[in-house]
């Protein structure tokens, strides 16, 4: 580990997909090309968390619950996580939500619905519709 990056944190986003990629990589194991996730230990064996490589860590991530049919509690959802804001799409309903994540951490405050969407959330929520499709096609 870099003596530089002892006692202190980052931000980066890391997924449970990250794992089997990270411990792979500690035995010596090369991570199969079908395996997604990424080794995580570039986040802290190097000053630069991209130092080692020529891509950037990951900037938001996609996630997606099928739901459990028959059980109301569990609907489908779908979304697209970044720093700042979080884009939600609850396909069954066709539905959409928007939450600014520094100034919303319990996600109360829905500004594509809550009569706060001005010229620059829409242009927001515009780009996150075109990455979250993105992400969603990707991950198929």
């Amino acid at each position: 580990m870099n003596k530089d990056l002892i006692g202190t944190r980052n931000d980066k986003f890391t997924l449970s997909i990250d794992l089997a990629p990270t411990m792979l990589q500690a035995a010596g194991i090369d991570v199969p090309d079908r395996m997604q996730g990424t080794d995580m230990s570039r986040l802290y064996r190097f000053q630069d968390s991209g130092a080692n490589t020529n891509e950037a860590w990951r900037h938001s991530f996609y996630y997606e619950y099928p739901g459990n049919p028959g059980n109301t509690g569990h609907i489908p959802v779908q979304a697209l996580v970044q720093k700042d804001f979080k884009y939600i799409y609850w396909p069954g309903e066709d539905f959409e939500e928007l939450f600014h994540l520094p100034t919303d951490h319990y996600e109360e405050r829905d500004l594509a619905r809550n009569g706060t969407m001005n010229e620059t959330i829409a242009v927001i929520l515009e780009d996150l519709r075109d990455k979250f499709k993105q992400a969603r096609e990707a991950a198929f």
